[in-house]
């Protein structure tokens, strides 16, 4: 289980990375026409979608490991 609450600490950190993200793109967005920056909006949405979707499986399945134990 250690290793899962490992796993998940890392998979939190890098759901941290969307202000680093939002934060780039703020200071670059001048640069890109209004289709380049909401291409590039919904390629971000869809990454981070998914990173907090595979951050909330191991979530879950860290309660579970944690639950069952607490039954032996």
């Amino acid at each position: 289980m250690a290793n899962d609450i490992f796993n998940l600490e890392q998979k939190i950190f890098q759901c941290w990375h969307v202000l680093d993200d939002i934060e780039m793109l703020s200071n670059r967005h001048s640069k890109m026409s209004e289709g380049e920056l909401s291409n590039t909006l919904r390629g971000l949405q869809y990454v981070y979608q998914m990173k907090f979707e595979d951050c909330f499986t191991c979530f879950e399945q860290v309660c579970k490991e944690y639950h069952e134990r607490g039954r032996h």
